[in-house]
């Protein structure tokens, strides 16, 4: 477990994990100052964003027991916030699977 890449394989063996996706967006120009001559020059910077599936991401929650239980049983909450959320996943679980090819057409357009 001495480097990064075997500490995530490790992680995405035992626990699960869903990857992100770089998506890249396009270039854009900063300006940059040399402190000795104060002269500015442009450099260039890739900007990027990372992309998470939804679907594998409720998936992955789905799967752990104890979340699954709450979800299909119900959970009593004092405050209504943690029904709230399982609400909420279930819903958004239920769009998404509903949905799932027109997402697939959107992620295509933006690759």
């Amino acid at each position: 477990m001495d480097t990064q890449h075997k500490r995530a394989a490790n992680f995405k063996k035992n626990y699960g994990m869903v990857d992100g996706k770089s998506v890249f967006l396009g270039n854009r120009y900063d300006q940059r100052v040399d402190s000795v001559t104060g002269s500015m020059w442009q450099i260039i910077i890739r900007d990027t964003f990372q992309y998470v599936p939804l679907l594998k991401v409720i998936e992955l929650l789905l799967n752990d027991k104890s979340i699954y239980n709450d979800v299909v049983y119900g959970h009593a909450s004092c405050d209504a916030v943690m029904m709230t959320f399982v609400m909420f996943v279930v819903s958004l679980y239920s769009f998404v699977c509903r949905r799932q090819e027109c997402i697939a057409a959107m992620c295509c357009k933006l690759r």
